[in-house]
């Protein structure tokens, strides 16, 4: 006489067999989100730099030059670096002296007497340099602000925070003619 069903052979092999294939799947997905969360991080902090970067950019990029307002360091000045290399002081659209520099991992903005964050308190800027070129009346250059800022995510695992770089350059809107 048969025996109908199955022995306890088939059954272990089939049931170490699921478990094999429920513990990759279940992997499988645990990797997923984890690099969806990872994505969704870096999008959002891109986002956040990207709308200080446009900020600073049409601050700079409208600047004046210095004629007696006392902002900078002597007349004929469209910028001036502040801050060790951390930092550009100009003169903005509304003729107020507007500095923007590094301090303590957050980037802020001087305009006039009032200081202000522009990073928010989730993003820390890990470096932010500025260059100049032709910020002077005594050369011939168009006057240029290239900044870089490190910008990085305060996340609860330091290993998943997101982090990205970014570099800008910005020619001035009005002609450098000497005046």
């Amino acid at each position: 006489m048969k025996s109908q069903g199955f022995t306890l052979i088939e059954v272990t092999v089939a049931i170490g067999l699921t478990s094999l294939l429920i513990g990759t799947v279940s992997s499988l997905l645990l990797v997923a989100l984890s690099a969806q969360r990872q994505s969704l991080a870096t999008q959002e902090l891109i986002s956040q730099g990207s709308s200080m970067e446009e900020y600073m950019t049409r601050a700079l990029r409208q600047a004046q030059k210095e004629t007696g307002q006392g902002c900078l360091s002597s007349d004929g000045l469209n910028y001036e670096l502040t801050h060790f290399n951390s930092g550009v002081r100009f003169i903005n659209s509304q003729g107020q002296c507007q500095e923007f520099y590094l301090e303590t991992g957050r980037l802020k903005e001087l305009r006039g007497a009032q200081t202000t964050f522009l990073s928010p308190d989730d993003v820390s800027i890990l470096a932010f340099n500025v260059a100049l070129a032709g910020e002077s009346q005594a050369d011939t250059l168009q006057p240029k602000v290239t900044f870089f800022m490190d910008v990085q995510g305060k996340g609860a695992k330091a290993g998943s925070q997101a982090r990205f770089q970014m570099q800008t350059t910005i020619s001035q809107r009005s002609h450098d003619i000497t005046e």
